[in-house]
């Protein structure tokens, strides 16, 4: 047993060895390019007011865990300030190494196993929920940008194909309905279950084949 073990814990190392190597070269890769000296002085230009460049992006990762925690159903629920530290570190990988988003995303969950010790399933649930809280306020705030333009400036919304006037909103308020509406469905287990028989009519194989499996 104790060999067995052993071999685990050496197969766990070499794995990690591998993908901390791969990191670091992709890591290289990315940044071997960069020209730090323009950095320096982009950086040395901006002066004192530089930290205040990262007061919003804090305020928005402090709202952001806010939300996360209000998904997690455990009680007593994670600590803010945990969630607040896994955000930001996945979204520093998410920005800082190419196709970020397919090592970041995974990693959530897996920080709130080990960190917080919230279960595997219940972890990926909260940041899909989370995920589609964030694209529902994008959507809210697509359409108030939409008729501030529309309000203050007819013309750029013309360029941009709404008309002004009561048409115009109404055509966004509809788009907007409609996006809300296919973004909530994941909270409503009963309009998903009215939803896969519409689906199911649709003479696609596969795709018949995978509502049978759901079901």
């Amino acid at each position: 047993m104790g060999g067995k073990n052993r071999r685990v814990w050496l197969a766990k190392s070499l794995l990690r060895l591998t993908l901390g190597g791969v990191l670091v070269t992709l890591l290289w890769h990315y940044f071997s390019g960069l020209d730090l000296s323009l950095v320096a002085v982009r950086i040395s230009g901006s002066g004192f007011a530089l930290p205040l460049v990262l007061l919003p992006y804090g305020l928005v990762f402090l709202a952001e865990s806010l939300a996360w925690r209000l998904t997690i159903r455990r009680t007593p629920g994670p600590g803010t300030g945990k969630l607040y530290l896994i955000g930001m570190a996945t979204d520093t990988l998410l920005y800082s190494i190419p196709g970020g988003v397919a090592v970041a995303e995974p990693m959530r969950p897996v920080l709130l196993q080990r960190q917080c010790g919230i279960e595997l399933t219940e972890g990926i649930g909260s940041c899909i929920i989370t995920k589609i809280n964030i694209a529902v306020a994008q959507a809210l705030f697509v359409f108030l940008g939409f008729v501030l333009v529309m309000a203050f400036y007819p013309g750029v919304s013309a360029q941009l194909g709404v008309d002004g006037g009561p048409a115009g909103y109404l055509s966004v308020g509809f788009a907007l309905l409609c996006a809300i509406g296919l973004l909530a469905l994941p909270f409503s287990g009963p309009r998903l279950t009215q939803l896969l028989p519409l689906l199911s009519r649709i003479p696609l194989a596969p795709l018949q084949k995978l509502i049978a499996r759901a079901e």
